[in-house]
């Protein structure tokens, strides 16, 4: 897919199925987030893979933390929270990653961070 097409015609999906991206496709997701803009090459992001069973921790984790801001949340809501890392056989997470710099400010490395996980987000696409 040409770059023009990807940035044209990409959207979010609410749900996505099997399979997930094998080794090689992640593997070009990976290296697409290596070419964002990074003034300093300091790189201030990571990533984290979530996959098959973790899918299901990450849910429970996020409910236990919603729980703490609304104990009375009805079930329904609950069941959904716990599900919403199973919309998807595979997750990655982007984590912006400060590095103290005298000449690269955090404002710029988060907006770095975002321009990686965009790049990924077209990667995948593509």
């Amino acid at each position: 897919m040409k770059a023009l097409d990807a940035l044209h015609t990409r959207i979010s999906a609410p749900r996505l199925g099997e399979p997930a991206p094998t080794p090689e496709q992640l593997k070009n997701i990976y290296k697409a987030a290596f070419r964002a803009a990074d003034h300093g090459l300091l790189r201030p992001w990571r990533f984290l893979v979530i996959r098959e069973e973790s899918r299901e921790k990450l849910g429970r984790l996020f409910l236990q933390a919603a729980l703490l801001d609304d104990p009375a949340m009805s079930e329904d809501k609950q069941q959904k929270l716990a599900n919403n890392p199973l919309r998807a056989p595979l997750l990655l997470i982007s984590i912006g990653s400060y590095q103290a710099h005298p000449k690269v400010p955090q404002v710029e490395q988060d907006l770095s961070a975002g321009a990686a996980t965009q790049n990924m987000l077209l990667a995948a696409f593509a």
